[in-house]
Formats: C-alpha cells, structure tokens, sequence
C-alpha cells in the first residue's frame, strides 16, 4: 500500500478526536461506547489544546488525500504517565487500514524524531489483550509494569486504600453495570481493590448510599409473599442500578427460600436521607462485616 507520513498541521488537530476515538480498546464481548466518550476528562488528557504545550508531536499517515492514521505524544498525567520529562504515546489507524505496517512505521519515525528532539525515553498504556502489544514490542517497548487486573487491585490498595477500612459507594443515576465496562472502569477497579483480601491487605467494608434521585430506582415498596405469607421489602439492587461489584456482594449467599437476610450480604445499603442523620451507625454496621462470616463469600471479581 503506498501513503506516506508527515507531521500534523496546525489546522489539522481537530482529526485527532477522530484517531482518540479509534485508539479506544474494546475488549471482546463490551458494547463499543458512543463517540462522545471521548469527552470525558480523562480522555481529553490527550487532545485538549494539542500543540499549545511543549513536547506535543504528531505525525499522520497519509493514502492520497485522506489522513487513515496518526501516532501522537505528549507530557501528561495519562495511564503511562511516568515523569514530567518523558512523553507518553497514542496511536491509532482507521480499522480498514491496519495489519499493512503503517502503525509500525509511524511508531518508528516518532521514536526517531524524540531522539532528535532530545527525549531519553518515552512510554505508553497498553492492555495485555490489546493487538498492538506486539507492535510495541517489535519497535522496542520493554515491560515495566503489569497492567493486569491483579497487579491494578493492590496498585489501588497501597496508593489510595491503606488507611481506609469502610469505602461508601455513592449511588446515583450514572452507578449502572449497563452503562458498560468502559464508563464504569474506575469505580469498578476502586471496589474490586476494597473487596480484594491479600497478603498485607484486609478487605474494606462497602457501604452504598443511595443519592435521592435514586431512591425511587431502588426501593420500590413492599410486598405480601406467596411462599411464606411474610411481608418483604422489594430493593431493586442489580445490572440497570448498581455495578455487578456492589450488588453481586449484596445479595451474595441465599440460605432462605424467599428473602436474604442481613447476614447473607456483604454490602450495605442504605437511603441518603438516612445516612446523613447519622453516619458512623451505618459505616460501623459496613465495618463490622469484615470479620463476619459473609466476608468469606465475597466476589471481588463477579461475572
């Protein structure tokens, strides 16, 4: 295939939310997220006012007229990010344009021009099943780290989690599993890494409040049951109200045929209006699972 590769103009960074798009992994068996995904600040990290920093540098790829690829960097706090010295990689080619070279090509004269531009290294964020991973490897990216889910969990736990026993789950109308996994990625890892339980780590109790604007969603009343004559409270906790961490781990081990008891779940729930009067009830009572039995039923990774 003949194109060639050039620098990106000036009036021409408005494409990059095009290949910003494009470079998006979709792991197999998640919906594809609609195009406006990439407006979300940690997403934005990469294209907002490209060129106005130093160290932002593109280069395109180019068949006849139409730009089919680009490979850009810059110094950001993105998911490669290792110091305010050293440029993280993007890069991504329209889908009928892969598997001719062209990434591989573009990846080399960018390393090229960073050496000339003075930089000592360079690096970039890369899921494991991700087809490009040996791309990188073919243009010499070495492995620093493990990005798997594992190593996230107790990453998670010993930056941000270690002096926390209680993490409270604020839910409200974007808390969904259906939103999918790309939407909820941060909040999923965040509970996974307090429901994990290893070597020098205690798993946290988890606490749901439940905002107002979702009370309605979740609480839905009473009803007379056919089974035992009890009355019941019906709480709609599952894939279009919570994410599977949160409610795979409230309605976790059914001993009785018609209800879960309190012992049967690991997470807490609870109204806002009722956690505001009176907070460290509700925390203690999320603390306190930790060393109940229940705790040994947890799933920190739920299907």
């Amino acid at each position: 295939m003949n194109y060639s590769i050039r620098e990106l103009k000036r009036d021409e960074n408005k494409i990059l939310d095009t290949f910003l798009y494009e470079a998006i992994f979709i792991p197999e068996g998640v919906p594809v997220p609609s195009k406006d995904i990439i407006n979300k600040p940690d997403l934005q990290v990469y294209v907002k006012d490209f060129g106005e920093n130093k160290g932002d540098l593109c280069l395109v790829a180019q068949v006849a007229d139409e730009i089919v690829g680009a490979v850009w960097v810059r110094i950001m706090n993105d998911y490669g990010h290792i110091d305010n010295e050293t440029p993280s990689f993007a890069i991504s080619l329209l889908k009928e344009y892969r598997n001719y070279g062209i990434g591989t090509e573009l990846m080399k004269q960018m390393l090229m021009k960073l050496k000339l531009e003075g930089y000592k290294q360079a690096s970039l964020a890369v899921q494991k099943m991700n087809y490009a991973v040996r791309m990188y490897r073919k243009v010499g990216f070495e492995i620093v780290d493990e990005n798997d889910e594992e190593y996230i969990m107790q990453k998670i736990r010993a930056d941000y989690l270690s002096d926390s026993t209680v993490t409270i789950f604020l839910i409200g109308l974007r808390s969904a599993e259906n939103f999918g996994w790309f939407e909820q990625r941060f909040i999923k890892r965040e509970l996974q890494a307090s429901l994990y339980n290893g070597k020098g780590n205690t798993r946290n109790g988890i606490l749901g409040v439940v905002l107002p604007n979702m009370t309605n969603y979740i609480y839905k009343g009473t009803s007379l049951c056919d089974s035992c004559g009890e009355i019941h409270n019906i709480v709609a906790v599952n894939d279009s109200t919570v994410i599977k961490e949160f409610h795979k781990n409230y309605y976790l081990d059914n001993k009785h045929d018609c209800f879960y008891a309190e012992e049967d779940r690991y997470c807490v729930l609870v109204e806002w209006a009722k956690f505001k009067s009176n907070p460290n009830f509700y925390i203690e009572q999320a603390f306190q699972k930790r060393s109940e039995p229940i705790a040994n039923k947890v799933i920190v990774y739920p299907k």
